[in-house]
């Protein structure tokens, strides 16, 4: 009797055991465990690419300043005009001289012929009048008439010239002729002129020769 009592409780305890395995309401205890999150903290920079160097800065230096300009041909406002003393006459024919001084305050030049006109005065119209015969070159003559024309620089203060030569007589063998007082030099463009005295010069004409534009060196007959 008592041993069947034993395996009663002891079956009442299994199916009591079944039956809170199976029950809803029960938590399990051998649940799995959770996974496991592995974080891995990089090393300051790495990963990043290396950044490019930035373009070499392109360095300017300041111009550098234009060459000295050269010597400016000279003006009629910065130039004075005179006839020379003495003459050189051959014949009907006589010579004289002009001189041309820089008065400016800086270096200038003179090239090719000079361009000029001569008046006198007029007494019946009461003024100066041109007088001017034709002007000539004449690059076959003798020295100082002649020869090629050359660059001239005239510092302040220094001189050049010009020879003129001209007929005493008209063409038909008159004397009468025209005193000029003035020369009015003229320089290539501009519209003043350099007006200087004249003496000794006869307008009768006939054709005057002038030379080229003459250094000091060779001024004087």
């Amino acid at each position: 009797m008592r041993t069947r009592l034993l395996l009663l409780m002891a079956a009442t305890v299994a199916i009591g055991a079944a039956a809170g395995c199976n029950s809803p309401g029960v938590a399990r205890t051998n649940a799995a465990p959770a996974p496991t999150v592995t974080v891995t903290v990089a090393p300051p920079g790495a990963g990043t690419p290396p950044a490019h160097p930035a373009p070499p800065t392109a360095t300017t230096h300041p111009a550098s300043p234009p060459p000295p300009a050269g010597p400016r041909p000279c003006t009629a406002t910065n130039l004075a005009v005179s006839q020379l003393p003495g003459d050189s006459g051959a014949g009907l024919q006589d010579a004289v001289e002009f001189a041309v001084v820089d008065t400016g305050s800086a270096t200038c030049t003179l090239h090719g012929y000079p361009t000029f006109t001569l008046t006198a005065p007029s007494a019946s119209m009461h003024t100066d009048v041109d007088v001017t015969p034709a002007l000539q070159h004449e690059p076959s003559f003798a020295a100082p008439f002649g020869g090629s024309p050359a660059t001239l620089s005239l510092k302040p203060g220094e001189r050049a010239g010009f020879a003129l030569l001209f007929s005493i007589v008209d063409s038909g063998g008159s004397s009468n002729c025209d005193k000029p007082t003035k020369l009015h030099l003229s320089m290539p463009g501009s519209s003043h002129v350099a007006v200087g005295p004249v003496n000794t010069v006869l307008a009768c004409g006939e054709p005057m020769i002038v030379s080229p534009y003459l250094p000091d060196s060779k001024l004087g007959f």
